[in-house]
């Protein structure tokens, strides 16, 4: 099979909930975006034999996915195989509105999938276009609040529903939520980052508390058992995570000591740990998942890479989301936490080889394809083990 690079953007609607990913893909590790080129097709046709052969559901589970196709696609509705249901049509602005595009859109309508006009700018010629889409994606980016305004006056009396997307700011979110936008996405929300600064709360204190035992490196097992044994519904989430696919155990797991001991106080720790997070009740769950996803990333590709400390790795990932989880700087979360002094410079400065591992899961999560590298793995292996990432990650959450 042709290599290929996919990346994967959250959606949300208003409230913060997941609504879809965005799915980006590449053809090498330089592209930088899609080209529209008579070679375009082939391009398009590995990334549609590689979901079909491995299955939508591995890279966003049962959640909606925007596909940006190109001018061959579009041309050539029967080429596009992906269910309906599950499947938004993504329209380039480069493509146009000449009679030829807008019949296919229009067949591929009447076929049941929804149409999405991408990095949209309203002129009165693409009234047609308009007339077609279900969703619009505008893209905010260095745009003044008066020119935003104005591209969502034509558009907001409409049939459609609009994205906000390139999102950087918390500020540019709190002003886009004033305005009819019904989805969000961008670089403040597929990588998380923080939304307001303030003291910690005395449960997130609570949270970390438990974080910073949990992970300290002097932790016996016996004082790890008991500490986890104090919780009651720590427990049960334990025995229930560790007997679910999402840890590959292949026996049965029927008490915290047990737990401990067959799993060893490294990845013990790094269950127990993801578990705790999990319970963060008011952090959008799509920012777990983020968190997942790159944990299992530099997880693998410390394994994939021969890296020692591979529990480490994880732990890098999974902590790059606390500032968000938790509303607050990672500065102040990290003065918590005894972590060591090459994990706190990964996740403050990306520095040495897990700031690495985190910063190429980073370059995935946002589909910076000419950045995804790491030590001497070849594009095609991270891309391999990013795709199987994003699948475990779906499958440890439903697990949590």
């Amino acid at each position: 099979m042709n290599e290929i690079f996919v990346g994967r953007q959250p959606i949300f609607d208003d409230k913060l909930n997941l609504y879809a990913y965005e799915l980006l893909y590449r053809d090498s590790p330089n592209a930088k975006n899609n080209t529209s080129d008579n070679d375009d097709s082939a391009t398009s046709q590995v990334l549609i034999n590689t979901f079909m052969e491995m299955g939508l559901e591995q890279a966003v589970g049962d959640q909606l996915a925007f596909f940006n196709l190109s001018r061959t696609f579009i041309d050539d509705p029967e080429l596009i195989c992906f269910p309906p249901e599950q499947t938004v049509i993504e329209v380039p602005k480069e493509i146009g509105c000449d009679p030829e595009v807008t019949d296919s859109l229009r067949k591929l309508s009447a076929s049941g999938y929804p149409i999405a006009l991408d990095n949209f700018v309203y002129q009165p010629h693409l009234e047609p276009l308009v007339d077609l889409a279900d969703i619009i994606k505008i893209d905010i980016h260095g745009l003044s609040h008066a020119e935003i305004e104005a591209q969502i006056k034509p558009l907001k009396d409409r049939d459609c529903r609009l994205i906000a997307s390139k999102i950087e700011t918390p500020e540019e979110l709190t002003y886009l939520t004033t305005l009819p936008f019904d989805y969000f996405q961008g670089q403040l929300l597929g990588k998380p980052k923080t939304l307001s600064q303030g003291s910690l709360s005395s449960n997130r204190v609570t949270l970390l508390q438990l974080l910073a035992k949990v992970n300290n490196p002097e932790v016996e097992v016996d004082e790890l058992e008991q500490l986890i044994s104090l919780d009651i519904g720590l427990s049960t989430k334990i025995l229930r995570f560790m007997n679910s696919p999402a840890t590959g155990l292949r026996r049965e797991v029927e008490s915290i000591r047990e737990a401990v001991i067959f799993m060893g106080r490294d990845s013990i720790k790094k269950w127990v740990t993801l578990i705790v997070l999990a319970g963060v009740g008011d952090s959008p769950q799509e920012l777990m998942t983020t968190a997942l996803v790159r944990a299992r990333t530099c997880e693998e590709l410390a394994k994939q890479a021969d890296m020692e400390g591979s529990d480490a790795y994880f732990t890098v990932g999974l902590f790059s989301a606390l500032d968000s989880m938790l509303n607050s700087s990672m500065e102040e979360i990290l003065a918590t936490l005894p972590l060591t002094q090459e994990l706190q410079e990964a996740l403050l400065h990306l520095k040495g080889d897990k700031g690495q591992a985190l910063q190429c899961a980073l370059n995935l999560e946002m589909g910076n394809s000419d950045q995804v590298q790491f030590q001497s793995l070849e594009w095609s292996e991270i891309t391999s083990l990013y795709l199987l990432s994003l699948h475990w990650s779906d499958e440890a959450m439903k697990a949590l």
